[in-house]
């Protein structure tokens, strides 16, 4: 089948900097804890600063509890307020435009806050894509199936004309039921050769 369109996660696919899936590896080293441990707590109560709009200290304290370990809440809560907004990786972006010239439609979807929202239309991000959709703003993440029927449906296509391109595993899980093709983000050169290899990007 032909695919129509290429979905893309933000942090850690559209950007330059570790954020998305390699965050939380991050997390996990700044609080000593084994990184899988901290992806299964993270992962199971990230909706609710992605779309119940938790506050970023509320989600520290919840997340610290539940791994037991409240005494790391205060380094928790350091690391969190950190955190600034990535830089958008030029080459990503390239690509993005690329796409588009060639007739496929774009979309980005991530798991993200309202404030990184409003970051990306500041930036003009929304600019480079047919849609853009964040979870806290539609009230539901990836991977529910919902939000991809979602995305799918704005950008015009069925699931099975979509990529969807992720550094999340997590994020992947609902392809075969839903029915885009997954691609999982590793770096720029090799999701390259991923596209040849579908058709979407000529080999020449």
């Amino acid at each position: 089948m032909k695919f129509k369109a290429i979905g893309f996660d933000y942090g850690g696919v559209m950007t330059t900097s570790m954020v998305g899936y390699g965050y939380i590896d991050g997390i996990a080293s700044a609080l000593k804890l084994p990184v899988d441990r901290v992806r299964k707590v993270y992962f199971e109560n990230n909706h609710l600063i992605n779309i119940e709009g938790v506050s970023i200290e509320n989600f520290a304290k919840i997340l610290t509890e539940k791994l037991r370990v409240p005494e790391k809440f205060a380094d928790l809560l350091k690391k969190f307020q950190a955190h600034t907004e990535p830089e958008i990786d030029p080459m990503m972006l390239d690509l993005v435009d690329k796409l588009r010239s060639l007739d496929y439609k774009v979309g980005l979807l991530s798991n993200n806050r309202k404030e990184a929202a409003v970051h990306m239309r500041a930036i003009g991000l929304d600019k480079h894509f047919d849609t853009l959709i964040v979870s806290a703003e539609v009230g539901m993440q990836k991977p529910s199936r919902q939000i991809f029927e979602l995305f799918a449906k704005n950008l015009g296509v069925s699931p099975h004309e979509l990529i969807f391109i992720d550094d999340s595993p997590q994020s992947l899980l609902p392809s075969k039921e839903i029915g885009f093709h997954p691609i999982l983000f590793k770096d720029y050169d090799s999701l390259i050769e991923n596209l040849k290899a579908l058709g979407v990007l000529s080999s020449k």
